[in-house]
């Protein structure tokens, strides 16, 4: 039997982002595949461990700091060899599937490898343009020619862009797949009914955590022209961990936890009408948004900013109207005119014909055996 075993040490909750999810989502995918999965998590991770849900890694959480950054990574070198030695004696055909890594997650796996001369595949998911990375990415470049030409492991690269892709390719001289967002299944009920609001705004949401490359800054514009517009137009969701950039002003705007359950996550995603992601082009030049392919998935018009891959996007389906100049005078009116063009929602439906043929669990599978 093949086992799928997961390497997650970033995963702090099922609220927080789409790491479990994700995980979820590849449990399901091993399972139509007939395979197992297994998934090594942080410790201190809110899952209750199980079979498939191994509590034994030093969790790092992406913290900015010297020690979050070094040391915690370095720390799961014995857990990693720990990991490997039980599959020395295994029968299975067994792959380590890395997502979400920095490079000393890679030195400590290339140690663990070495010590417990374990036999198994290795799938690394890049998210990330390698040039970006330390080293302008050759440090990651040693790496993947050590673990496939020097300790000989059987090294498959995935990527969830078809702009990374050419990256990876170009970079590691080496093919590079393309999955698609397999969560996305529970997005979208039958009735495809749209929750409707009693008031007559249009209800935006800028989703996700407060972070950098999130365009708080053309949010905190959007809102000062909803102000000044002074009628009635535009209602924006966000985290409350955005609450103190408003100085008390929060007219129009509906605070909402910073980590939303994915009940609470799919009912505003199919309440709202309109999705905000002014993600900036330095952090998403290539990379994906999960939150784009949900909202697009779930029929939603979605505004993005120029120089992106979420640009690229509704590029390649005609949808330039959605791409938009943040700083124009009328944006209020503008995303109003929008959200009733007729010509629009039909371009945007036929995107969205074309996600939910690929972004899928059972599309997902069959991209995992290829």
């Amino acid at each position: 039997m093949i086992v799928l075993h997961t390497i997650n040490a970033y995963l702090l909750s099922k609220n927080a982002g789409h790491d479990y999810e994700y995980l979820l989502s590849v449990n399901k995918a091993a399972k139509i595949n007939n395979w197992r999965a297994v998934n090594y998590i942080p410790k201190t991770a809110d899952i209750e461990e199980s079979e498939n849900w191994k509590k034994v890694l030093i969790g790092h959480f992406s913290k900015n700091t010297i020690f979050s950054k070094t040391l915690k990574p370095l720390q799961n070198l014995l857990v990693f060899y720990k990991i490997f030695k039980k599959l020395r004696k295994s029968k299975d055909k067994n792959i380590i599937f890395l997502d979400n890594f920095s490079i000393l997650q890679l030195f400590a796996l290339f140690f663990a490898m070495l010590a417990s001369f374990s036999k198994f595949d290795l799938w690394l998911i890049h998210r990330y343009d390698p040039k970006d990375r330390i080293f302008k990415g050759r440090a990651h470049f040693v790496f993947h020619f050590i673990f496939e030409k020097i300790i000989r492991k059987e090294l498959k690269i995935f990527v969830d862009t078809d702009l990374l892709s050419s990256c990876c390719q170009s970079h590691f001289n080496k093919k590079a797949i393309v999955l698609p967002i397999p969560h996305t299944n529970n997005l979208v009920d039958g009735s495809e009914k749209k929750i409707k609001s009693k008031k007559e705004e249009l209800l935006c949401w800028w989703p996700g955590v407060f972070r950098a490359g999130k365009g708080i800054d053309k949010i905190k514009l959007l809102h000062q022209k909803i102000i000044s517009a002074d009628k009635e137009g535009l209602e924006v969701h966000l985290s409350k961990e955005a609450k103190n950039i408003f100085m008390d002003n929060y007219k129009s705007l509906i605070f909402t936890s910073p980590m939303l359950s994915r009940e609470e996550y799919n009912n505003l995603m199919n309440k709202v009408d309109i999705i905000l992601l002014p993600y900036d082009s330095k952090h998403y030049k290539v990379s994906s948004s999960g939150i784009f392919i949900e909202a697009i998935f779930a029929g939603k018009i979605v505004f993005a900013i120029k120089n992106t891959w979420m640009a690229y996007e509704l590029k390649k389906h005609n949808l330039e109207e959605l791409i938009l100049d943040w700083n124009r005078q009328d944006i209020v009116d503008y995303i109003k005119k929008v959200k009733q063009n007729a010509n629009i929602q039909k371009k945007l439906d036929k995107m969205v014909f074309h996600y939910r043929s690929f972004h899928n669990l059972e599309n997902f599978s069959r991209c995992l055996k290829s």
